[in-house]
């Protein structure tokens, strides 16, 4: 059976993860979003909440870099993808 959620309650689960991480996570990092949605013209609350995704689904992340020999003209290259689990 699929069901659906309101974007209203995804924002509020959204809104709650960022509230209850907040006291743990670097000032810096939200004053970076601040500065990307005053560049951008997106608000500062979308951004949050986009930044808040990983953690409200509890997803984990796959790193991947490469550098010097390994990369044409030896630049650096990194990705981060979030991982989703749908069997766990």
């Amino acid at each position: 059976m699929q069901t659906k959620v309101s974007s209203e309650v995804i924002g509020l689960g959204l809104d709650m993860t960022y509230y209850s991480t907040r006291p743990f996570t670097n000032k810096h990092y939200y004053d970076e979003i601040k500065g990307i949605a005053d560049g951008s013209g997106v608000s500062f609350k979308t951004l949050r909440r986009v930044h808040m995704i990983g953690e409200f689904t509890k997803g984990t992340c796959s790193m991947f870099g490469a550098w010097g020999k390994a990369t044409i003209g030896g630049k650096t290259i990194q990705l981060r993808a979030l991982d989703w689990d749908f069997d766990g």
